[in-house]
């Protein structure tokens, strides 16, 4: 990014490596598919985002959808539980355009936008939902069982 300029194009943490990764310094294998998105255009000259949406997550759960205007949220932590916020007669849509601070909802104002978030958010959830179920298929549990005599070691 040029000195002075900045951009509000929407972009996340795992977009580095992508980005580093088409640089001539770095290789990277041929066929590996890599998280994220390349983001040297919105770097260096403050393009718009490579991103449709990016996708929020709570371990492996799609808690939230962000595009350059909306974001929708669907869980949230209160007291430090996780909860369902996206209720059928209050859902979570804020327009970040005005509302960075997500203090009002433009859910009843925006209906098409709510449409588009909800399929966003639909189609996260029909992707990654797979690989939840495989991870929790896949979860081992260790139990430490001391020897006798011997004191318990994590």
């Amino acid at each position: 990014m040029p000195a002075g300029k900045r951009s509000s194009s929407i972009a996340c943490g795992i977009d580095f490596l992508p980005t580093f990764a088409r640089w001539p310094v770095w290789q990277t294998l041929p066929g590996v598919e890599i998280d994220g998105a390349d983001i040297s255009a919105v770097l260096k000259r403050g393009a718009a985002s490579p991103h449709k949406a990016l996708l929020l997550f709570n371990e492996t759960d799609v808690v939230a959808v962000r595009t350059q205007r909306w974001k929708y949220v669907t869980r949230a932590y209160y007291h430090g539980f996780l909860v369902p916020i996206d209720g059928p007669d209050y859902p979570q849509l804020y327009d970040m355009s005005t509302n960075q601070s997500e203090s009002y909802c433009a859910a009843e104002r925006n209906p098409d936008a709510l449409v588009l978030v909800k399929r966003l958010m639909d189609e996260a959830r029909a992707k990654f939902g797979p690989m939840k179920a495989l991870q929790q298929k896949m979860a081992v549990t260790s139990i430490i069982v001391p020897q006798a005599g011997k004191p318990k070691q994590d």
